[in-house]
Order: C-alpha cells, then structure tokens, then sequence
C-alpha cells in the first residue's frame, strides 16, 4: 500500500502536476469563474473586472499547481481561463484603438469642414452645425427664413459669432489655411454656456 501511494505522488502529467488526488485550487475556480462572463466587458465597461481578475488568479493558481510540493491542482483550469481572458483583451484593446482612430479620423473631417463653412461666410449652416438636434431649426424654412424672419435666431447668430475666438476666427478668414489645420483633441464640454472656455463644437482650442 505504502508503494503504491508514493506511485501515486510521483507521478505527474505534462503541466508539472500531480496525478494524484488533490484538491483544486481556489484559484483556478476563480479564473475560470471570472472568464466565463468576461465576453461581456465587450459590452458593459463594468465587466472589464473579470479578465483582469481572471489573469490574476490563473496566474496564482499556476503558481501554486506546480512543483513536486504542490498541495493543489488546477492548472488546465487556470490556463484556460487565462487564455480566454488574454484573447479577450487583446480583441477588446484592438476593437477600441479602431473605433478611436475611426472616430478621431470622423471628427476632424467634420471640424475641417464646419470650417470651411466659416472660411466661406457661410455662418449660417455653421451656426446649426454647432448646435444639437434638439436645438437646430426644426421648421420647413429655408435658412434665410429661419433668421430673417425671427429676431431672436438673428440675435444668437451674431451674438455666437462676436465670442471668442469664433469672432477671430471670422475676422481673419483670409489669413488662415485649413490645409496647416490639425486636430490635437477632441473633447465635450458641458456647463451652462453653449461652449465652455472653447467656442469651437468638440475641439480644445486652449487658453486664451
């Protein structure tokens, strides 16, 4: 009997551990336990918890399967908890550098283009482009109807355009090239003014 159990003790298998009967080790449930609903980090910024604790645990569980004192099993356990969580990152880090790239690349084509608006005295089109849809006209008017014939739209026109730095930007259309323009942020300012301390929609211009 006592050779046959230092059989048992001795023998292992091709991840270093013991083929004997041990118990698994807490560690190993964990990472597993938390790759399972990893998939949805993808989803709910909220779960990007659970393959960060996945990598973890996988990591102390091998550390603790492996050796010929290891007193726990667990590692193929722990391995593909890792794996699937690593995968998942490493997909989810992909996807979010294109979106990002995507986007940035969307946003500075539209501000070059909200600016030549302005370049061509065309401030009417650029003054509903930097509102929301809620607040751009709603009604089947061309756009002279919509300012000439309401003076309340007539006086957030002008009065948008005499703020800083838009009525700069105005006053020196001839002396600016939108070919030597770059987009270095883009940011949303919410406060209880239309623009914060930028006056151009979704670019930080910096202090003034």
């Amino acid at each position: 009997m006592a050779s046959s159990e230092v059989d048992i003790q001795s023998t292992t298998d091709d991840w270093g551990e013991s083929t004997g009967s041990k118990a698994i080790s807490p560690w190993a449930v964990v990472a597993i336990g938390c790759a399972i609903p990893s998939p949805l980090a993808l989803l709910f910024s909220v779960f990007w918890l659970f393959p960060v604790v996945s990598l973890i645990a996988g990591a102390m569980a091998l550390k603790a399967c492996h050796g010929d004192e290891a007193q726990v099993t667990g590692a193929k356990i722990a391995m593909v908890g890792i794996i699937v969580s690593a995968v998942l990152i490493s997909w989810a880090f992909s996807k979010r550098q294109a979106y990002e790239h995507h986007m940035y690349s969307t946003s500075e084509a539209n501000f070059r283009n909200w600016m030549q608006l302005i370049k061509d005295n065309n401030l009417r089109k650029a003054h509903q482009l930097s509102q929301t849809i809620f607040t751009r006209g709603k009604e089947p008017v061309t756009l002279h109807e919509y300012y000439e014939n309401d003076r309340t739209h007539r006086l957030e026109l002008t009065s948008f355009f005499e703020e800083e730095p838009l009525n700069v930007l105005v006053a020196t259309t001839d002396h600016w090239d939108l070919d030597g323009l770059k987009l270095l942020s883009n940011e949303i300012y919410l406060s209880g003014r239309p623009w914060n301390d930028s006056c151009i929609p979704g670019v930080r211009t910096g202090n003034r």
